[in-house]
């Protein structure tokens, strides 16, 4: 049995532009490690990296959305990006949406996934009572992550369209934000 390496810390920095092509390049190969069992192989092959470039590029741009990147001496290891929820039935006032947490396959278990979390939640209190995300129910390993962390499935369910002919189910998780500390609103 392989032990678990042990956690290593991430610097977190705010995300710009210019760090679309490798947030692209990281998410396709989490998604590849992660829902290898859920995606057909040859949907998760024909991932295009300047595609999904452009298209982080955009979020990235886009105000209301903010990007955390967690690096350390070789790179980029992991990122966050969250915003105000999309959802209809939740009120994007009081309720904000975690969009994508990837971690490099070769980091998970090893804190970076904590670091982004901490991270957001710094910034995501005060502003917004609660979190929502979608998660797909087979992925156990995040699953457990976020129960971790205090979110529960709410009943909400979503058929996610990806490409003609694939889609995923998702489930949809929320919970409580901490409140922001009373030295840091006065």
């Amino acid at each position: 049995m392989n032990p678990t390496p042990p956690p290593t810390r991430s610097s977190i920095r705010t995300a710009t532009t210019d760090d679309a092509r490798p947030v692209a390049a990281l998410q396709i190969a989490s998604w590849r490690a992660a829902y290898r069992l859920d995606l057909p192989e040859t949907y998760l092959q024909s991932l295009d990296l300047e595609a999904r470039s452009g298209r982080w590029r955009d979020l990235i741009a886009r105000p209301e959305i903010e990007v955390l990147l967690a690096e350390d001496p070789d790179g980029l290891v992991g990122f966050a990006a969250f915003g105000p929820a999309r959802d209809s039935d939740l009120d994007p006032a009081g309720t904000a949406q975690l969009y994508n947490l990837h971690v490099d396959p070769t980091r998970w278990r090893r804190g970076t996934g904590s670091d982004l979390w901490n991270a957001m939640i710094e910034r995501l209190g005060g502003r917004w009572a609660e979190l929502a995300l979608w998660v797909l129910p087979t992925n156990r390993r995040a699953r457990a992550f976020y129960e971790r962390r205090g979110l529960n499935p709410d009943g909400g369910r979503q058929r996610e369209p990806l490409a003609p002919g694939v889609a995923f189910d998702e489930i949809r998780y929320r919970g409580a934000l901490p409140p922001r500390p009373a030295s840091a609103t006065e």
